[in-house]
Formats: structure tokens, sequence, C-alpha cells
């Protein structure tokens, strides 16, 4: 299972959507203050035609301010980025598992706290009949599906970006290194 199966089950991402909206407050005022610079100071001394020593250095740091403002915006609105991918990524992990669980727990097997699937209904007896242990049977591989899909579900979001520290078997998916055994649904990223 997902390495923090109940935490991400339960999590609430508002600080990390608030977060997202702030950075592009920021940007946004960055780029307005970049704006207001050019047209009211930079601009206005331009259109005077201000000429001479002290105006050249005063031009070359006008215009280094305003680099400086359009660099930052630039900056924020990445930050603002990489936050709004990881936050939808985390989203869309958690409604993953989340969708996983509950049909586990529709077709009657329990999915604890820590993501471990069980089936509570009692296998059958020697004496069954042939269509029981069918039954039983097929109860038992969708109980290895649903604890395989428990195991891959949601776990996208915390770790998907590096590669297991551990060394072995490279899962974009994964928290911690998958069992080789373990298919994976995306393809691994290129390497360099």
């Amino acid at each position: 299972m997902p390495e923090n199966f109940k935490e991400l089950l339960k999590q609430d991402f508002s600080d990390l959507e608030a977060s997202v909206k702030s950075w592009r407050k920021l940007a946004k005022a960055l780029e307005e203050a970049q704006v207001r610079h050019r047209h009211k100071v930079t601009g206005p001394l331009h259109a005077s035609e201000w000429q001479g020593t002290d105006s050249h250095y005063a031009f070359m740091q006008m215009e280094a301010s305003e680099t400086q403002l359009g660099t930052a915006q630039s900056d924020v609105t990445s930050i603002a980025t990489v936050l709004d991918t990881a936050h939808t990524k985390m989203k869309e992990a958690q409604e993953d598992l989340r969708r996983c669980v509950r049909t586990t727990e529709l077709d009657g097997y329990t999915v604890d706290d820590q993501g471990n699937v069980t089936d509570s209904r009692p296998g059958p007896t020697g004496d069954t009949d042939d269509d029981a242990q069918e039954e039983h049977n097929l109860r038992v591989a969708k109980l290895e599906s649903y604890k395989n899909d428990t195991r891959t579900s949601g776990c996208m979001c915390w770790a998907s970006t590096r590669r297991p520290a551990t060394g072995g078997p490279w899962c974009p998916r994964g928290i911690r290194t998958r069992p080789a055994t373990l298919p994976c649904k995306f393809p691994a990223p290129p390497t360099t």
C-alpha cells in the first residue's frame, strides 16, 4: 500500500490550494509593479529625452530593476505552477485511492487504516460443492486484485519524481521501490 495510506486518504489539501493562489497573486503584483515602473518612471524619463552621464547610469539601474522584477515574477510564477501541479496530482491520487477503497468495500471486502484488504466471509469447508469452491476461488482472486489496487492507488503524489534511494525497479507512481511483480500503470521517465 502507499506508505502514507491513511494520511493520503484523509488529507485536506486546502492549504496547498491557498498557497498556490497566494503565489499567483504575488506573481501578478510583481508583473504590475514592473509595468508601473516602466510607465511611470522609466518611460517618462525616456520621453523627456534626459541625457548625459547621469542619465546613462540611471537608465541602466532602472532597467536592471525592471529586469529583476520580471525575473522575480517569472520565478514566482514557476513556483505557483509547480505547487499547482503537485496539488493536482495529489488530489488525483487521493481520489484514485478513495475510489479504490469504495469499490473494494462495496464488493464486501474490508480496508483498514493501513490499506490492508481482508475478506471476513468464511471460506468453504471440506464438504462443499464445486460451485462454492469456485466462488471462493473467485473471491480470493478478487481479494488479491483489490490488494494490488490498494497498494498502487494514490501512491503517485508523494515521491513520483525521484528514483528510490535503495535502487531496484523504477516505478514513477511508487513511493518506494516497487516489487518487481507489481505492475506499474505508467511508463518509466526517460533516462539522461
